[in-house]
């Protein structure tokens, strides 16, 4: 299920992670800003919001990140909320079939209907 979120694009999430990472250990695959807050440096960078043995991931990329989430703890992605559409965000979202999917408004129609495209 697709549900829209009021975020109007990306930038804030791709602004606060470019600041965060700064200085960070270029070979660090996984970077705990906090408790609750991950973010995985793969292909693309991919936020991690932890609750215990849950999370939410801000984009998923093309899914590796899956491959760290038990590491971590994490035994299930409930929702995926996505910044935009574009292919190296989104293309893992398969492989987390439970995960209910957030995208902004403007860009539902983008992902509902991705054949199209």
């Amino acid at each position: 299920m697709i549900s829209q979120a009021p975020l109007r694009n990306g930038l804030l999430w791709f602004a606060a992670t470019a600041a965060l990472v700064r200085g960070a250990d270029p070979g660090d695959e996984v970077l705990s800003l906090g408790e609750h807050l991950i973010v995985y440096r793969g292909p693309i960078n991919v936020g991690i919001i932890r609750d215990g043995a849950k999370a939410l991931l801000i984009d998923c990329g093309d899914g590796r990140v899956a491959e760290v989430l038990p590491g971590l703890g994490i035994a299930s992605v409930d929702r995926i909320l996505f910044t935009h559409h574009h292919r190296d965000q989104t293309c893992g979202a398969p492989i987390f079939p439970g995960a209910r999917l957030v995208v902004p408004a403007a860009e539902r129609a983008c992902l509902d209907s991705v054949e199209s495209y």
